[in-house]
Order: C-alpha cells, then structure tokens, then sequence
C-alpha cells in the first residue's frame, strides 16, 4: 500500500496509482481478506486523503474509472467487517465518482446490487 502511495505521487510515476490500488483492494478482499489489519483497513479509508497530502492537493477524490471498482471493493470489504455506514458511503461514492457513466460503469455498479 505505501509504495503504491509513494510511486504514485511521483511526477512521472512507474504505475497508475488508480489502476494499482484497483488490484491492491481486489486481492485484498480475494485473497487476503481474513488477514488484514486493522492498520491496514485504516489507511485504505483514508486513501484519498492520505494520497491528497503526498501530491499537496488538499481535496483530491477518487473519480473516472477504476475508481468506482476501488469502491466497490472496499464497500465489500466494509460489508465483511459488518460495518453498514461504512458500506453505504462506499455505495454513494461508487455511484458518484464517474466522470462519464455509460452502459458498461452502469452494468458494474449494477452488479455491485446483486
């Protein structure tokens, strides 16, 4: 997680930080999910902020694709950790973070229901 952070905020980073924590969150809630920390589950919810901080862009958000499936699997994780508000705020910013929303953000947030 730090190091997606750290490369990331650099000006010419070696990965999409969007697209790395996409995977980071999928394989968290895939494979790893009875063995997250809570330290961990902390500064996954504070990722925009933390994130912000390191490029000094004070309200930066997670918006345009593959945010809403960053949200997605944390609202899933949330769901795991029976946490309901947390859940219903990363339902809200699924839903809300798409720059453009056509057919295809429509079928993920869609299936995020079922």
């Amino acid at each position: 997680m730090r190091y997606i952070l750290e490369e990331g905020s650099h000006i010419d980073p070696l990965i999409n930080m969007k697209y790395a924590l996409y995977i980071f969150v999928r394989a968290l809630f895939t494979f790893r999910l009875s063995e997250m920390t809570d330290s961990l589950w902390e500064e996954l919810q504070n990722v925009e902020k933390n994130f912000g901080e390191k490029i000094k862009i004070k309200d930066w958000k997670l918006n345009a694709h593959p945010s809403e499936l960053i949200f997605k699997y944390l609202r899933l994780i949330s769901l795991s950790k029976e946490n309901e508000e947390l859940e219903k705020y990363y339902k809200k910013r699924m839903e809300s973070c798409l720059i453009y929303y056509g057919k295809t953000e429509k079928i993920i947030c869609d299936f995020a229901e079922m």
